[in-house]
Order: structure tokens, then sequence, then C-alpha cells
């Protein structure tokens, strides 16, 4: 298992256009989701460079705040989706002020690098629709991974009433509401 990283580890030697590839059904899943759940607003929890933003925009939809921790990935989100509104914030921090407009929370591959993942879905807002991403696998940057759906539930159903949870490439792709 590995440990928290520093933001410097994800900007370093193509991580990120190498994670879009690799990621691309699970931002497609979430894309559809979102159109689905016909979210007020999006915010998204560790924004990365801005991908799935992109993909909002391009299909009309500007009610977004994309959230890292990192400055960098904050300056490549902005330059791939310079319409899109982005914050560069720990996740760990309260971003309730930021929480208007019935929002939809999207975490991908986000929750499994950080220690007190369930602080951070402490931020949301009881009602709001969650859909979230965790691996099934080991990585340095892991401080965990989930070789099974029931994991997954046993960890996050405390936080949010998991309604459907399957797994894309690897990926646990999960969507519920934040009790």
């Amino acid at each position: 298992m590995g440990k928290e990283k520093e933001a410097e580890f994800y900007t370093g030697k193509g991580y990120m256009e190498k994670a879009i590839k690799r990621y691309w059904p699970i931002y497609q899943e979430t894309f559809m989701a979102v159109k689905e759940a016909r979210c007020g607003r999006v915010i998204e929890f560790g924004c990365g460079v801005g991908v799935l933003a992109k993909m909002l925009y391009d299909e009309g939809f500007t009610n977004y705040l994309g959230i890292d921790f990192s400055s960098d990935m904050i300056r490549l989100a902005k330059s791939r989706a310079p319409q899109q509104c982005f914050l560069q914030l720990d996740l760990r921090e309260s971003i309730k002020g930021f929480c208007t407009g019935s929002p939809c929370f999207i975490c991908l591959e986000t929750l499994e690098h950080i220690k007190n993942d369930l602080q951070v879905l402490d931020n949301i807002p009881s009602g709001a629709t969650v859909i979230f991403s965790v691996p099934t696998y080991n990585f340095k940057a892991h401080v965990r991974y989930f070789k099974t759906k029931e994991e997954v539930i046993d960890r996050y159903s405390i936080s949010i009433e998991i309604k459907e949870c399957k797994l894309i490439s690897k990926i646990w792709v999960c969507k519920g509401v934040k009790k």
C-alpha cells in the first residue's frame, strides 16, 4: 500500500495524459450519470487537468466548479476548459460555501489518494447526488484500494446511500445520495 503524495507527484512525466486515456470510459460513464441526474451544478473534487470539465462544457453544461489541491493541475484545467470555474483547495477543508444550486458531486480517482477520505465526503450536503470512483488495484500513491464491491460499500455507505456500483476498467464507479 502506498501513502499520500504531494501535488508535484501528479504533474511529472506525463502522468495525467496517460491517466486521461486510461480513465476515458470512467469519464464517459460519469458524464452520462450527470446528464441523467439533471444536476443543477457540478462540483468536482480532484478535477485534475479538467477533462470532465471540458466534456461538460462541450455539451452545454457550464455550471461547474473544479477543485484540486495542485496549482499545476488547476493551471492545466484552466487551459483545457477556460470557460469553467476552478479553485485550488485542499479537499479536507470546508467547501460548504460553494455548495449552492442543487449540486452533484463528482470524485473520480481521488478518494484512494487521501488518508482522511471520509472527512472529504463530510463536506457534501445531505441529499446531494454523488458519483465517485475508486480502484481495484494497489499503486504507490494509493492509501487504499478495493478488490470487491462489498469493500467499497462497507467503507462509503456510512456517508453515501450507494444506489449503483459497477466495475469499469478495474475501477469501481459508484452513484448515490449523500446521507
